[in-house]
């Protein structure tokens, strides 16, 4: 559980806050909101269920484990999309891939600027706390370049 909530959780509430921006003209199904939570356990459990195996497994499978974990949580959330909105698959793959990108920049950003910065508290609030600024600009820009112009057409 602790492993998730270091790992997985930002790239969850990422793509939540990703996919609810970009959806956001989407026509939502009946019951939504419980949908949309059923997902979210499902998501849960699958990732608890990986780091499960990858902690009995040992290191050896680090990578295939991953492959694996986020093929699975990238599938997981094309079908909650599917599952809450009235929408197609193709552009339901296209937001999740999407949100995964933002999700993936800010990560890569943080990667390379926190070795940089030292601010008066422990590296991993630092860590923590620059990752979510990051996720958040990345966010901001994406709304600033890709919806502004979806709204122009």
């Amino acid at each position: 559980m602790i492993q998730f909530l270091q790992d997985d959780l930002s790239v969850f509430l990422t793509m939540i806050v990703c996919l609810t921006i970009m959806l956001r003209y989407e026509k939502k199904k009946r019951a939504a909101l419980p949908r949309l939570f059923l997902s979210l356990m499902a998501m849960l459990a699958f990732c608890l269920s990986i780091n499960a195996v990858r902690n009995h497994l040992g290191g050896a499978h680090i990578l295939l484990s991953s492959i694996v974990k986020y093929t699975g949580i990238l599938a997981l959330t094309v079908c909650s999309v599917m599952l809450c909105y009235r929408t197609t698959i193709g552009l339901a793959m296209i937001n999740v891939a999407s949100a995964f990108c933002i999700e993936h920049i800010a990560q890569r950003t943080k990667s390379l600027i926190l070795p940089h910065i030292h601010l008066p508290m422990s590296a991993k609030a630092q860590e923590i706390l620059l990752a979510y600024a990051l996720t958040l600009i990345c966010i901001a820009l994406y709304c600033l370049i890709f919806e502004r112009r979806r709204n122009r057409s």
